[in-house]
């Protein structure tokens, strides 16, 4: 989600209609607490179109937290475009540390690399036995590949010093990536399987062979920060 975009939008709408909100001024003021207090997660009971609960968000991501979800009456807010502003609202913003990011994202990664295999070999049996290939899984393929490609390029931004040899493998992945876009635009879903053998496959191996190490450095490298601090 766009938080600026999002915020531009509740503004208009709160100009618009009227809704009671707090003034940039006394957002910016907030927003300057949050940054000295070093505030981790925050609570806004009965917020009016959750202008200043954003704001107070995107303030948060400053302090080293990633934002995990922002909730309304304890759904996402993307299931809220509107609030009605006619009953009493909670809004709560929740985050985490980059490092339980990264740890959980490379858990993650073991599981759906796994799947990535057991599907990979299910598409090797219907070449063989010249069944069609589903195309619902070719689908859910490439959006595992785009997330982790994600994730690569996040390691990387995140802990480059750590994982040097983590970059040239992002670029190598990215051109099979634009590869792999081709052919399912193409529908040409033989050619897809095949390119996903080569050096996909390779990278995702030597990729889950490493987890243990790629989480021991980052937990190491906030040791040393912590000590320096």
């Amino acid at each position: 989600m766009d938080r600026e975009k999002f915020l531009k939008n509740l503004k208009k709408y709160w100009l618009e209609n009227e809704i009671p909100n707090i003034s940039e001024t006394n957002a910016r003021f907030l927003r300057d607490l949050i940054k000295i207090w070093k505030v981790k997660n925050m609570l806004e009971i009965w917020t009016a179109n959750g202008f200043s609960a954003i704001n107070f968000a995107i303030e948060l991501e400053k302090n080293n937290k990633v934002i995990e979800n922002i909730y309304i009456n304890g759904s996402s807010i993307e299931e809220f475009p509107f609030i009605d502003m006619d009953m009493k609202n909670v809004m709560e913003v929740t985050t985490k540390s980059y490092v339980d990011l990264s740890l959980e994202s490379l858990n993650l990664s073991k599981e759906y690399i796994e799947i990535f295999f057991d599907i990979n070999s299910g598409f090797q049996e219907n070449i063989i036995e010249k069944e069609e290939i589903s195309a619902i899984e070719i689908e859910e393929t490439d959006v595992f590949l785009n997330w982790f490609s994600d994730l690569l390029y996040f390691l990387i931004t995140n802990y480059s010093f750590t994982f040097p040899e983590l970059e040239e493998t992002f670029e190598t992945f990215k051109g099979e990536l634009a590869i792999l876009s081709e052919f399912k635009e193409k529908k040409d879903y033989i050619a897809y399987v095949s390119t996903l053998n080569y050096c996909v496959s390779d990278i995702l191996e030597t990729f889950v062979a490493n987890i243990d190490y790629y989480q021991n450095c980052i937990l190491n490298d906030e040791a040393q920060k912590k000590n320096l601090f």
